[in-house]
Parts: structure tokens; C-alpha cells; sequence
């Protein structure tokens, strides 16, 4: 608290008359940065505890993550965690780090799986967590061209005026942008083969709150955009308080899966437009929840003479193979199986105790082969929908760099089944490798300062080829496009695509 009251006070007794030096702005901002970073003592640890951190970490990916169940994968991990650990032994090296400063330098490990899913979350104290949760900071960036960040959407000031969506943002409490966020996007997530813009994307999206997870709790934050005349201008962003929902405002279970989950016309009728946020089962109360929206959305289509049809995934980073594939049935033209291969030689992939092991085999189909546990029900090619269900008409998919996971793997069907054409940006899912399945977590360090999360099966797609997932018809998202009013880019080139 103490390195925090010495910033602000730092921050308010800076002067804001119009011809103020670009330079001197973000000297002072910077040094404000200095003390915070250097004071926050809690946000550091000893070298010796970063070095039996990366033991920790490395340990865990060699025992339980599927990269690691193959020998060349368990030497490429081995190997990077002896380097690192080397490296921080090196004598001159700094006695302590920042979350941040350690999270630069285990970097590598998730590097070496290629693992989007691999991820190494802070864990701030309960107090902290309590205070970031009271202090909403609507801070949405997007990044347009590489290192260039602006706003997504529209931004309150402290001087009572808002900043529009598009703003170019230049620096964040001194830090300059593009640094900032590439550090602290390092198991961000989402980011298969090392498509480290997807990373970004997510921790560019809601920044405010990542960047109190990692640098602690603020009061306001301060933000250096391009102002008139070439010069740059010095704005501050107070938190606000999040909304209380009154007992007749909140939203039932119903509600929220109907927003997740949705169906609409476009503007001019001429096609549906079904928009999917999650695959997630807890979205949506249970599979069987999503499969009855699912049932009633198709009946609505079938029964209309619109046969042309937008499936809306951006921004969805998955969930359920189950539902993923239970929604592409309505599109197949044949049976189809939802993966190539699925399988794990982890310790708790075939469940842990008695009756797990026995619901594993029963529902989930687990059976043990060679030392390798399989999954061979979702290798066979089957139908999911009865044929009278299906829709025929025509289908055009929407993604972008977030969609990731279970979402990836429905449009590889449409585009690997050529069923349909994909639009939008690249995205952060494999086409080659999925990992998926429980999500393992590991506290790690003494402190606990981080969680390890990561996935214990390896899944081929139904229809594998290098890289991630790519649009046949590329859109990225332009700085003028976020602005109130302007029609969105992705969906209008993919209602063009039906007339072409």
C-alpha cells in the first residue's frame, strides 16, 4: 500500500497544460511505474524461489501433459527446464522478479508444447481479489496491427469526457503498450502453435482486470493517447463500481444460456444468424440443455424457407467436444466422427479412485490399450441428428483469433467437410494438435503465487493439417470498424458471401 500512495501522489501533482512535453508525460508517468513495481513487495519473489518454481512447473508438464507422454516431447520439456533453471543461476543475475519478469522467462515451456491451453495463472491474495472485483476498470483493448493497440470500446475519463472506440492507446501507467501486453500474455492462452496473437487478443480484451491480477489492485490507471497537433495527451481512468442486480434483474439460468446461445434474422431476413459463445456445458446447466436449444433453434430454421445460415463463433473458446459435435449433426451431410485420435498415457486420464475409473468406462468410453488410454467411440463415424433434422442450405462460419478449442474444432468439420466457408481472422486453434479433456490444476511454489492449468488428452482433429485454423475469406477488424454505429465487417462480408 505504501508503494501506491507514493505513485498517486506523484500522479496528482502532475501538471496537464496543453503544450506539455510529450517526453516529460512519460518520464514522470514512468517513475510513478518505478516506485509502484519496486515497493509492491508481495508481487516479487526471491531468485532461489523462481528457480524451484521452474522445477515445479517442469515436473508437472513431464508427469501429466500429453506433449510430455511422447519421448521427444519429454526431452524438449527436460530440456527447457534445465536451461531455465541455468539461466536464473547465473551469478549478476537480478536477486528477485516481478510476476511478470518470471513469467517472460518461463515463457519457453509453453513455447515447447505449442499448448494454447497451458496456462500459468497468478493467484492474487483473497484481499487482493476482493479489491480488484470492486474496482472495474472498462478497459478493452484490441490490437490492429502488430504492437498497435486502441481502445475496442468507448472510455470514460476522469475529466468527465470518453475517449471513443478506435482511440489509439500509446502507454499504460508509463508502460508502453505493446511490451506491456506481450509479457503479460505468456499463458495467456489460446495460442496453439505458438500463434502468440491470440494471446494477446485475450489479454488485450478485458486488460483492466488482467492487469491487476498481475500488478496489483488500482485506484486509477493512466492512459497516453496521440492528442492534437502531434502531440500526445495524459488521461486517468477511474474504476467503477460493478452494477448490483436487484433480485427482479437477475438472470435466470434460461436467460443466460439464450444469450450465450442465440438465434436471430439479419436485418434484411434473408438469413439466420446463430450465434454460439460457449461450448461449455456450465453455460448452459448441463449438455442436455444445450442440446433442447439446439433442437428448438433448428426446428425454427427448417420450418422457415431461409436457407442460408451464419454460425456466429468468434470469441468462443470452446467446451464440450459433446455439444460441438451434437451441433454440427445439423449440418452433416453424412456421418461423420469428431476426432481422428484421442488419446493419453497421464496418470489420471482413465479417472481417479473406483467408481471414476468405472463412469470413465461406461460413459465416457475410456478403454486402456498398449499402456495408452483411448477414447474410440469418438473416432467412429456417426450420425448425431436424425437426417430429417438436418438443415441443407447454405453455411457460412464466423471466427476470429479467440475462437479456440471445441469452436475450432466445428469449423474445421464445416471446412474440412467442405460444408460450409469460414470468414473472419485467424484463429488461435490447431488444425494439427488439440489438447482437451479435464482440466488439471497445480498450485505452484511455496507462496502459490501461480496455478498451472493444463489438459491430459491429445486430440486429432477430424480432419488434421498444419497450422491453425484459417479463413477462406480473411477480414481482420480495422480501428474505424469498432466505432459506434459502423456496421461489423466479419458479419457483412459473410452475408455478401451467400450472393457471390
Amino acid at each position: 500500500m505504501f508503494g501506491l500512495t507514493i505513485r498517486l501522489s506523484i500522479i496528482f501533482l502532475l501538471p496537464n497544460p496543453p503544450g506539455m512535453k510529450n517526453s516529460l508525460t512519460l518520464l514522470l508517468c514512468c517513475l510513478g511505474c518505478f516506485l509502484t513495481s519496486t515497493l509492491m513487495a508481495q508481487s516479487r519473489m526471491a531468485r532461489s524461489e523462481a528457480i524451484s518454481m521452474i522445477g515445479e512447473l517442469t515436473q508437472h508438464l513431464l508427469e501429466h501433459h500429453p506433449f510430455a507422454q511422447q519421448v521427444s516431447g519429454a526431452r524438449t520439456i527436460d530440456s527447457i527446464g534445465r536451461q531455465l533453471e541455468a539461466q536464473l543461476s547465473i551469478v549478476g543475475h537480478n536477486d528477485s522478479l516481478s510476476l511478470l519478469e518470471f513469467l517472460a522467462t518461463v515463457a519457453p515451456l509453453q513455447r515447447g508444447t505449442a499448448d494454447g491451453h497451458l496456462q500459468l495463472v497468478p493467484n492474487p491474495s483473497p484481499a487482493t481479489t476482493d479489491s480488484i472485483a470492486l474496482r472495474n476498470f472498462p478497459l478493452f483493448l484490441a490490437e490492429m496491427k502488430a504492437g498497435q493497440y486502441v481502445l475496442r470500446s468507448p472510455l470514460p475519463t476522469a475529466m468527465a469526457d470518453t475517449l471513443p472506440a478506435g482511440t489509439p492507446v500509446l502507454a499504460i501507467d508509463g508502460w508502453r503498450v505493446a511490451p506491456l501486453i506481450e509479457k503479460m500474455a505468456v499463458f495467456g492462452g489460446a495460442n496453439d502453435n505458438g500463434f502468440d496473437r491470440a494471446a494477446r487478443f485475450h489479454t488485450a480484451f478485458n486488460f483492466g482486470r488482467n492487469y491487476q491480477r498481475l500488478e496489483g489492485w488500482r485506484d486509477s490507471i493512466s492512459i497516453l493517447v496521440p492528442g492534437s497537433k502531434g502531440q500526445e495527451e495524459l488521461h486517468w481512468v477511474k474504476p467503477s463500481r460493478p452494477a448490483q442486480k436487484s433480485s427482479d434483474q437477475k438472470s435466470s439460468k434460461g436467460a443466460t444460456a439464450r444469450q450465450t446461445f442465440s438465434l436471430r434474422l439479419s436485418e434484411d431476413s434473408s438469413a439466420w444468424i446463430l450465434k454460439v459463445r460457449s461450448f461449455s456445458s456450465f453455460s448452459f446447466g448441463g449438455n442436455r440443455n444445450f442440446r433442447k436449444l439446439a433442437r428448438e433453434y433448428f426446428e425454427r430454421i427448417n420450418a422457415s424457407e431461409i436457407n442460408q445460415l451464419v454460425v456466429d463463433l468468434r470469441f468462443n473458446t470452446g467446451g464440450s467436444l459433446s455439444n460441438c459435435s451434437f451441433l454440427y449433426g445439423f449440418l452433416a451431410e453424412e456421418p461423420f466422427p469428431a476426432l481422428t485420435d484421442i488419446s493419453s498415457t497421464g496418470p489420471t486420464a482413465g479417472g481417479k479412485g473406483l467408481w471414476n475409473r468405472f463412469g470413465m468406462w461406461l460413459v465416457g468410453g475410456v478403454r486402456k490399450q498398449d499402456g495408452t488410454y483411448r477414447q474410440p467411440r469418438e473416432t467412429r463415424a456417426k450420425n448425431r441428428v436424425p437426417e430429417k433434422k438436418r438443415f441443407d442450405g447454405q453455411v457460412v462460419v464466423l471466427v476470429n483469433n479467440l475462437t479456440f478449442s471445441a469452436a475450432g474444432l466445428f469449423a474445421n468439420y464445416v471446412q474440412g467437410y467442405e460444408r460450409g466457408i469460414i470468414v473472419g481472422d485467424v484463429s488461435g486453434a490447431s488444425n494439427e494438435v488439440v489438447y482437451g479433456g479435464k482440466t488439471l490444476e497445480f498450485p505452484i511454489g511455496e507462496r502459490e503465487l501461480f496455478t498451472l492449468k493444463m489438459k491430459n488428452w491429445r486430440l486429432i482433429p477430424a480432419n488434421p493439417k498444419p497450422g491453425n485454423l484459417t479463413p477462406d475469406i480473411l477480414v481482420p477488424v480495422r480501428a474505424k470498424d469498432l466505432s459506434s454505429g459502423s456496421p461489423d465487417p466479419q458479419l457483412s462480408r459473410a452475408l455478401d458471401s451467400f450472393k457471390s
